[in-house]
């Protein structure tokens, strides 16, 4: 046996401890700037350890392993796989660092979120950004200690954002490369309106309504990745380093690329549209990558489905103030019209019908919905917020 195999596999288990700890602390929504930019360079790194973290944080997953661990006795189980470990041998140290990063984690999880399981506390991924919609109502950036500037009341110019300077426009953000320490910051955009953002390696996104962005302040070291939740057009500058989008559904990860992503947390299904350049799309349970004019859908458990020959137009309606509905089903128009207008809907779900229009986006609801009820397919009746959808006799689907 060679002298050394055993130190080494010692270091590797030491480090595969760590990964598991960043793991469930990346869940439990405790990390620092710069333990997530240690966890992303581990996931960057190499095809298989993406995989292996999508899965470990896949929400069904791991409300499988919060029901087993409700029955678990967490000391006999340390003891197993620390046993386990030991007893094998160098032919299959691989094939064990993946078992034993998922074993480890695992344990961690159980020893950080049992209280809330108990608690029966709804699990809440956090790969989507935070979830918060402030009271006020109006484009929102929200700084890492919690402080919220409200950008449609501040005039065009630099902006302290804590340690960052940040110059603000009219309808855009720009971070430039600074020495302050990374943190990060969440941008939300309400309904009935659009934001931009220029990222610190000129990178640019623009957000749509009903969407928030949570980003570091800086890529100084290198990791680039955000997270949406929401729908946002990406437009990634190249520099060598792969950049990375986290939806609460799956990951995208581009070199320098154009690209639209559908990710709200409504049960909407994930969608990426690939305009130009490349991008891999990782659910934790499948993977593809998609070329130019191409789009992807992940919905619930079933896998992702690929699309040859995407509507681009479509897709990027909403970037160019357009409602474009080619043939598009009731349940789709109603959830454009909801996260614009921010409107209570209701309507007898049991009734599709699919829509074809174009429409300007900047238009008062009432005319947009006249021209909806053109189609004569279907009444609205609105009271303020609130808009009843009913069926007309005889209509066709």
């Amino acid at each position: 046996m060679d002298i050394h195999s055993q130190p080494d596999e010692e270091e590797d288990l030491a480090n595969e401890h760590r990964i598991a700890r960043l793991i469930a602390a990346f869940i439990g929504d405790r990390l620092s700037v710069e333990e997530r930019i240690e966890l992303d360079e581990w996931v960057g790194k190499h095809t298989e350890n993406l995989l292996l973290f999508e899965s470990l944080t896949n929400e069904q997953s791991l409300r499988t392993s919060l029901r087993w661990f409700g029955e678990l006795d967490l000391a006999e189980a340390r003891l197993r796989i620390s046993g386990k470990l030991k007893a094998q041998g160098h032919p299959v140290r691989k094939r064990m660092a993946w078992y034993a990063v998922a074993a480890c984690f695992l344990l961690a999880i159980g020893l950080s979120i049992m209280p809330s399981l108990k608690n029966e506390k709804r699990y809440k991924a956090t790969t989507a950004g935070t979830g918060t919609s402030p009271d006020y109502k109006g484009v929102v950036l929200i700084l890492a200690n919690g402080r919220r500037l409200m950008l449609d009341s501040l005039p065009v110019g630099d902006i302290q954002a804590g340690n960052d300077a940040v110059y603000k426009s009219d309808s855009m953000l720009q971070y430039t490369t600074g020495e302050a320490a990374a943190v990060f910051h969440t941008l939300y955009v309400p309904a009935g309106q659009q934001y931009a953002l220029s990222l610190s390696d000129g990178s640019k996104v623009w957000l749509n309504a009903g969407s928030s962005l949570r980003y570091p302040s800086n890529f100084n070291g290198g990791w680039r990745g955000v997270e949406l939740n929401g729908e946002a057009y990406f437009e990634i500058a190249k520099n060598g380093s792969p950049f990375t989008v986290n939806t609460k559904t799956g990951t995208i990860r581009v070199l320098g690329t154009r690209f639209n992503v559908q990710a709200y947390e409504d049960g909407t299904p994930l969608c990426a549209t690939l305009v130009e350049g490349g991008i891999a799309l990782y659910t934790g349970i499948d993977s593809l990558r998609l070329r130019p004019g191409q789009a992807a859908r992940v919905s619930g458990g079933s896998g992702i489905k690929l699309y040859k020959s995407a509507d681009i137009e479509q897709a990027l309606g909403w970037k160019s103030g357009m409602f474009i509905f080619r043939e598009t089903p009731t349940a789709a128009v109603l959830q454009e019209l909801q996260r614009w207008y921010d409107l209570d809907i209701s309507w007898d779900r049991k009734e599709q019908y699919h829509f074809s229009a174009f429409i300007r986006r900047d238009l008062p609801l009432d005319k947009v919905l006249g021209y909806l009820e053109g189609t004569g397919n279907v009444k609205f009746d609105r009271d303020g917020r609130k808009l009843t959808v009913m069926h007309l006799a005889g209509a066709g689907r």
